[in-house]
């Protein structure tokens, strides 16, 4: 089944699917026990994130269990939510047509968010916002602002039918990958994301983190045929 759990040692965060469609189940645990010989952890905080109206496909925590990000089974938007409070603090658009959503991991710092889908582009977000509710300042608490981009039409998102999608902020930085599920996380280099793919291939991509748009590829390689090189000369 769908879930995700928290690495950070202040607290244990667990995210599943709720039993009404499109929401999150979220408990969080004290990691210093409490329970039965100081083994099971005590339960903190029970709460539900009503994230969508489409079945959640995918979701994410960040490593201290501080911020969830989720999609539901369209693919198309991102949302991230503060754990503690449950408030929206980001929406993203991935895009137009109907995507399998096949990982999401925020940056350690909390300042970024990797997303892979179907459509064989890897997109990251900027989690430091512009202005925003107290969360959301917290969330990207002493971080220099970069923007998402948001399109030059959505002057047009209070008038017209269906107009959030042009007051919708999208991907800050994107980078094309084989077109196959691949799986995506940032690397230990500054602004690097580095890339699985079931064909056997190893991408790993770099972005400016002040500008954005289009990454760079800055390593490649394929398992495969690296594997059959070693077996035809042994």
């Amino acid at each position: 089944g769908l879930c995700c759990l928290s690495s950070g040692n202040e607290s244990i965060v667990l995210a599943c699917p709720g039993s009404q469609k499109g929401h999150v189940l979220v408990i969080t645990y004290d990691p210093s026990g409490g329970g039965p010989a100081g083994i099971k952890p005590s339960r903190l905080q029970t709460t539900i994130v009503v994230a969508h109206e489409s079945p959640v496909s995918a979701m994410s925590l960040r490593y201290d269990g501080s911020m969830l990000a989720t999609a539901s089974d369209k693919g198309t938007i991102i949302r991230v939510y503060s754990v503690e409070t449950t408030t929206q603090l980001f929406e993203f658009r991935r895009g137009i047509d109907k995507a399998e959503i096949y990982s999401m991991t925020f940056h350690i710092s909390g300042k970024w968010l990797a997303v892979s889908s179907n459509h064989g582009t890897i997109h990251v977000y900027s989690l430091q916002g512009t202005a925003g509710s107290e969360d959301r300042s917290a969330a990207a608490k002493s971080v220099v602002t970069t923007p998402n981009p948001k399109s030059p039409l959505r002057f047009l998102s209070g008038v017209l039918p269906g107009g959030a999608y042009f007051g919708s902020e999208w991907s800050f930085a994107q980078f094309r990958v084989p077109d196959c599920k691949c799986i995506c996380a940032f690397g230990q280099e500054p602004n690097t994301v580095v890339v699985v793919c079931a064909d056997g291939s190893y991408l790993k991509a770099r972005f400016d983190a002040a500008l954005g748009q289009e990454m760079q590829q800055v390593d490649y390689c394929k398992f495969d045929g690296d594997i059959e090189a070693v077996v035809a000369t042994t």
